[in-house]
């Protein structure tokens, strides 16, 4: 699959965001142009997943991460973002034994942040919940999902 360029207005768009919400991954090093690669492939491999096509969102993921593992020392909370996002295309899979480390690794660095995402420590729970509910560890499972629900209530 060849990568169209972002259009000007999504470049836009992306820099105030940056500016706003993600400045200090100009301070991480991390140059636009991979942030911007990332972004399309993680963009359309959810809208693969919303289409069901697991196989594909998982060669967008992966290529999301090969965009920033080189910058990934630095910058954990994108690759935890990124893991996560992979880990459910291997969950839809039922590759739970894939799927569970990187559940795993990205829930332990959204709960080592200490501003974290509700929503984004919402989806790991959830995610490692479904995992582990799946190959039926329920023990495991029960306080992943209960957390995950207790986030959702406390946004509402």
């Amino acid at each position: 699959m060849t990568r169209q360029p972002m259009p000007p207005k999504h470049l836009a768009i992306l820099f105030v965001a940056l500016l706003l919400h993600a400045a200090p991954s100009f301070a991480q090093n991390v140059p636009l142009k991979a942030l911007d690669n990332w972004m399309w492939y993680d963009e359309h491999g959810w809208a693969d997943i919303q289409r069901g096509r697991f196989d594909r969102a998982e060669q967008e993921f992966n290529m999301a991460i090969k965009e920033i593992k080189a910058y990934a020392p630095a910058n954990r909370k994108l690759m935890a973002r990124s893991y996560c996002d992979l880990a459910r295309v291997l969950y839809h899979q039922k590759r739970y034994a894939e799927a569970q480390p990187l559940a795993e690794w990205a829930l332990t660095v959204r709960d080592s942040d200490k501003k974290p995402s509700s929503d984004a420590v919402f989806q790991c729970l959830f995610t490692l919940g479904s995992i582990e509910a799946a190959q039926d560890h329920f023990a495991e499972a029960e306080p992943l999902l209960k957390r995950a629900l207790s986030i959702q209530e406390q946004e509402l």
